[in-house]
């Protein structure tokens, strides 16, 4: 039971209530249960990461040893030329091993393809060569030819001096042209001369000449030489005979036209270098002409020789004259 009483506080006047337990009576009510506190969910579990797909292995590079054991494998061939077209150089390389390298220089030859004018200059044509057969034949052109000085005029191109003291001969051991005074000996044999270094033919029938040519390498080649037709035959014809200063090779025709035309383009004319029948005689052995794209030509009678070099890519141009 609870008694209220009131105590006199002996420090304040006013009296202060208070409440005591005298025990008895029923217990106290008990402190309801705290719940339970729900379980946490469980959470749900990652999904698992995807492996990452292994990388690839880089491929081996290749080594000297792939050429040894596969072959070389040759990128397309690059080709350098001298300003002045003196000089070409082809060269490939190995895809596989860029160490390993070839390269080849050139053998060069021209050829003049627009002879000089007195207001222009002329042309040449340079040909780069190669042993190597993975390297192709090369052309160049350069407009390295000076202009031509005026001439004067000549009421006629041709003329029928055949007895000149002076001849326009290449010395191939100083590389240069000479005006050579000739002891003139004719004689009634044409001769055929072979540069073995240009590979010119020239044909003449002055010992003096040929003797020349002689000491300074030419070849004599006999077994080619044939007769020469009388000048005072009636059915003679003349074969006129020009030099290219520019390549210093000379050529030979029975046609007025052509001399005309060869002079108009840079030709010098010469002078007449022996008399033959025309090629529709009946009179004599006939002699072809035949040309090679590089430039050059040869007059043979010599079926065999026209055989081969027609497999070496002369240009037959048929019978142009008949000899003795």
């Amino acid at each position: 039971m609870v008694k209220a009483m009131a105590v006199k506080d002996k420090y304040l006047d006013s009296s202060v209530s208070t409440a005591t337990y005298s025990g008895g009576g029923s217990d106290e009510p008990d402190t309801p249960d705290t719940p339970d506190t729900p379980d946490t969910p469980d959470t749900p579990d990652k999904p698992d990461t995807p492996d990452t797909p292994d990388t690839p292995d880089t491929p081996d590079t290749p080594d000297e040893g792939d050429c040894d054991t596969e072959g070389h494998d040759w990128g397309s061939p690059t080709y350098e030329w001298s300003s002045d077209g003196k000089k070409c150089t082809a060269t490939r390389i190995c895809k596989r091993d860029s160490s390993h390298i070839e390269s080849e220089e050139a053998v060069i030859t021209s050829r003049v393809i627009i002879s000089p004018t007195t207001d222009s200059k002329g042309t040449t044509e340079y040909i780069a060569t190669f042993t190597n057969t993975a390297f192709k034949t090369q052309t160049k052109k350069i407009q390295d030819i000076p202009e031509s000085e005026p001439e004067a005029e000549s009421d006629n191109v041709i003329s029928a001096n055949e007895d000149v003291g002076k001849a326009l001969v290449k010395n191939e051991y100083t590389g240069h042209s000479e005006l050579v005074d000739i002891n003139i000996i004719q004689q009634s044999n044409i001769c055929r001369m072979y540069n073995p270094i240009t590979a010119e033919h020239l044909y003449t029938k002055n010992a003096g000449e040929v003797a020349y040519l002689v000491s300074i390498g030419w070849k004599h080649e006999a077994e080619s030489d044939y007769t020469v037709v009388d000048a005072r035959d009636a059915d003679a014809t003349p074969v006129y005979r020009l030099f290219n200063p520019y390549t210093d090779t000379h050529h030979y025709t029975e046609s007025v036209g052509e001399v005309e035309y060869d002079v108009s383009m840079g030709w010098i004319y010469e002078r007449i270098s022996h008399y033959v029948y025309d090629k529709d005689s009946t009179k004599g052995t006939p002699q072809w002409r035949l040309y090679h794209p590089s430039g050059p030509h040869n007059w043979t009678s010599d079926t065999r020789e026209i055989e081969w070099l027609e497999s070496m890519d002369w240009i037959n141009e048929g019978i142009r004259w008949r000899v003795l």
